[in-house]
């Protein structure tokens, strides 16, 4: 392979799905050229270790040209100097390193990044599409130039960043958060209830907002309208919450 080429594993690694994909990165005169060559989902909870995920996708790549030299993995979780702090993702990722994982899956480097770093900076790229790959909060208005700019993303957890960026810089800075540990503050009688609905069932205190909008949390929304609101529900959606989330009545 030509030296200017390097393959590049890089992963979304998320609470329902890590998405794995294979790049080459060809270094060009003035830029970098990349290029998709293969792709692949598994769920993350069928798996017990992050390292079970990657080493069974890169052994596919082995003798060849084209097996990773670095990977670049987007995490859910506070991370610090390439370690990952906590996450509550796969339980080998808390406290290890990228040069540790990098040595048990038999690659050069491993990169951690936050999650939403991640997000941070792929949306400045002129690829993205509004109301495709991401949905303006506020439509219609024109940001002002270099102002800082944020972000949130309910998936699985609840991610929030935001960017910033001086007239100086060319591109925005990307600062990620755990803001969605904060606590779900109620601001109506109805919220309340919900509040307290989910700190009886979860036995805490004060749910956080991630614990009260995301995740297995869309099968407790339904549950507080259906047996604490007295809503009619609907069979078949309750069949698909089962499916996803289990039986949570016991």
């Amino acid at each position: 392979m030509n030296s200017n080429i390097t393959p590049v594993l890089i992963a979304d690694i998320g609470g329902t799905n890590a998405r794995l994909s294979l790049v080459l990165i060809e270094k060009t005169n003035s830029d970098y050229k990349i290029t998709e060559i293969d792709k692949k989902t598994y769920t993350t909870f069928a798996h017990k270790a992050l390292k079970s995920i990657l080493s069974n996708y890169i052994s596919s790549f082995k003798s060849t040209d084209t097996f990773p030299k670095f990977a670049v993995l987007g995490i859910p979780g506070a991370l610090i100097n390439n370690k990952v702090i906590v996450s509550n993702v796969l339980p080998d990722l808390n406290g290890t390193t990228g040069e540790e994982m990098a040595k048990e899956i038999g690659i050069e480097h491993v990169i951690y990044l936050n999650d939403f770093n991640v997000n941070g900076y792929s949306i400045q790229s002129k690829v993205l599409e509004n109301n495709i790959d991401y949905i303006q909060l506020n439509p219609g208005v024109d940001p002002e130039p270099n102002t800082t700019k944020g972000m949130i993303g309910a998936g699985t957890g609840l991610g929030m960043g935001y960017l910033t960026k001086t007239p100086a810089m060319k591109y925005y800075s990307v600062h990620s958060s755990e803001g969605g540990s904060m606590d779900f503050a109620p601001t109506s009688e109805l919220q309340e209830r919900y509040r307290k609905f989910l700190s009886d069932i979860l036995k805490v205190q004060c749910p956080s907002v991630e614990m009260a909008c995301c995740g297995s949390s869309i099968s407790n929304i339904y549950r507080f309208f259906e047996t604490i609101e007295k809503v009619n529900g609907d069979e078949g959606i309750k069949a698909e919450m089962h499916q996803a989330f289990g039986n949570q009545d016991k």
